[in-house]
């Protein structure tokens, strides 16, 4: 019996600023497995490839990466302040105050946001199997949502950088994470269709990005019950479904 396909809807996240920064993200996102097949063995006996475990290479199939879009560098000056020390870069800027003793928090403004009409769980984790330099520097905060389609929330990727390090060079081109989905139904086939990030869908992620701000008492499990009680969900849905992005067949 074939196995259940679970759709999850992505988009390059920037604000609209007059510039268009869709060109600094991938066209697709490539699953860790078919990225790991470019080193595989085709000697190797099948009964004993990991690529044919399946408790493996089903991960590794929902499981995705997320690749830097320019060279960037930032430092920390000797006030403590942070800036570029590369030609050009995308932004970062200081998120937070250190939650760790000597090591201070970056956030990278290269962003992604998912959504689902399905009860979808998202995992986001340091790039495991690739290691850049970068992160000799700092590590990717990792994070979880338990179902992508509860909020309209976007992916941030945010540094810690490691004990009394002040710096933080990305090269064009390295892994910066992974993002792994966990579907409702174990064995689950997670397919992805890339949509449109327009301004509506745009606000509608600030809506729920700034809650916070204008209510920062309320609980997480309220937001989500408000966000389903406004219709903002299927609002949300039926966006994205009329900016759909179809892949380039040529």
């Amino acid at each position: 019996m074939e196995r259940n396909v679970y759709r999850v809807y992505w988009a390059p996240y920037f604000e609209n600023d007059g510039t268009d920064w869709s060109q600094l993200y991938q066209a697709q996102l490539t699953s860790l497995y078919q990225h790991l097949q470019q080193e595989q063995d085709h000697q190797a006996p099948k009964n004993n490839s990991m690529f044919y475990c399946p408790a493996f290479s089903d991960l590794a199939r929902r499981t995705f990466l997320l690749t830097n879009g320019m060279e960037s560098g930032f430092e920390f000056d000797d006030q403590g302040q942070l800036r570029a020390v590369t030609r050009s870069n995308i932004s970062c800027t200081v998120p937070r105050v250190p939650s760790m003793l000597n090591r201070r928090h970056l956030a990278y403004n290269m962003r992604w946001i998912f959504f689902s009409a399905d009860p979808v769980a998202l995992t986001l984790l340091p790039p495991y199997f690739h290691a850049p330099a970068h992160c000799a520097q700092g590590n990717i905060v990792p994070g979880h949502i338990q179902d992508i389609s509860s909020y309209f929330r976007v992916m941030n990727m945010e540094f810690v950088l490691r004990a009394h390090h002040t710096s933080l060079h990305l090269a064009a081109d390295d892994a910066l994470a992974y993002v792994q989905f966990d579907p409702p139904e174990p064995g689950g086939r997670i397919e992805l269709q890339r949509f449109e990030i327009t301004d509506r869908l745009r606000s509608y992620a600030r809506s729920c990005h700034t809650s916070t701000e204008w209510e920062p008492w309320i609980p997480f499990l309220d937001r989500l019950r408000r966000f389903r009680a406004s219709g903002l969900r299927q609002q949300v849905l039926r966006e994205i479904r009329a900016n759909l992005i179809e892949p380039d067949q040529r």
